[in-house]
């Protein structure tokens, strides 16, 4: 097993916790996130600007999960990183007249919803929903596809914009063109393509056809 860095005479030192996984990093999640989150030399502006925004609120849900374990919350980095998103996605897209909501149910078939965990609307524009995922694997992307396949053959493939943006990228990048046309794009704050990128894609779809 692999000593961690951020190990000190038992303590976990950016949480000043006692560490629970004894300095071996197999188990703990909070040594990867952690050095995503601290890490912004060479970012582009927004990444480094959410990575910021998220830093605070996830150093306080770590410690409160150490506390519990084993029965820790799930929440530690993704919910911060969902607020984080759907507070740069408002700044950016305001002048379109969008309509941003969070963790918002979709009803697909009678006995089927799901939750987005973020939704982005505009009359006469397609809707774009956002899975936010704190590290994308093959299990978590396999989740985010199975309910892009059913939002769009319900709704419309051309009707609906289905992104998954991750904080930590494990997944192969081939996947994406695999899962085309039901997921249309995968962003990441760790490596390209940024999330930079997915804004300046939704400015574009709701830019189009406004009177400048």
């Amino acid at each position: 097993m692999c000593c961690c860095e951020y190990f000190k005479d038992g303590i976990c030192e950016p949480l000043d916790e006692r560490c629970p996984y004894l300095k071996h990093t197999r188990n703990c999640g909070f040594r990867s996130h952690y050095a995503c989150l601290t890490h912004t030399k060479g970012d582009p502006p927004r990444t480094a600007e959410i990575k910021r925004a998220i830093l605070p609120k996830a150093l306080k849900g770590w410690r409160e999960h150490f506390h519990k374990l084993p029965h820790g919350g799930r929440q530690m980095t993704a919910r911060p990183l969902e607020d984080a998103i759907k507070d740069a996605v408002e700044l950016s897209l305001k002048p379109m007249g969008v309509q941003v909501q969070e963790r918002k149910k979709m009803k697909i078939i009678k006995e089927y919803n799901i939750i987005m965990d973020i939704r982005i609307e505009k009359k006469g524009y397609p809707t774009t929903l956002i899975s936010v995922k704190s590290y994308l694997g093959k299990g978590e992307f396999r989740n985010s596809f199975t309910n892009a396949y059913f939002v769009k053959l319900r709704k419309g493939l051309n009707n609906v914009r289905f992104y998954i943006v991750t904080m930590i990228l494990y997944c192969k990048r081939e996947m994406v063109d695999l899962a085309r046309p039901y997921i249309d794009g995968i962003y990441s704050l760790d490596k390209k393509p940024y999330i930079d990128e997915l804004f300046d894609e939704l400015q574009s779809i709701y830019s189009r056809g406004l009177v400048t």
